[in-house]
């Protein structure tokens, strides 16, 4: 709760658009948690492979992140629904 973040910046583990960020650990969801709470903006970085995924815990919903990050151009079909979302896909 004392944590003050300008930019968080987290590995993915699981997103989707209907799920968010989602994780399978139960301290990592604790800390993810925490830092996009208090960050006034949030990135994500996440490999393809973790696109359209879910895992069993909820770190936040989708519309917290403001950045996706991956390795795929921002015009691939993949990032398609994400490129709709109020978020810069990078």
């Amino acid at each position: 709760a004392s944590i003050n973040v300008d930019l968080c910046i987290m590995g993915a583990n699981a997103i989707s658009i209907a799920k968010g960020i989602t994780d399978s650990n139960w301290d990592v969801v604790q800390v993810k948690t925490a830092m996009v709470r208090t960050a006034k903006r949030t990135g994500v970085i996440a490999i393809s492979e973790k696109l359209n995924s879910s895992q069993r815990m909820n770190v936040c919903e989708i519309n917290h992140i403001n950045y996706l990050i991956t390795e795929l151009h921002p015009d691939n079909s993949l990032l398609a629904d994400y490129c709709q979302l109020d978020l810069e896909v990078l």
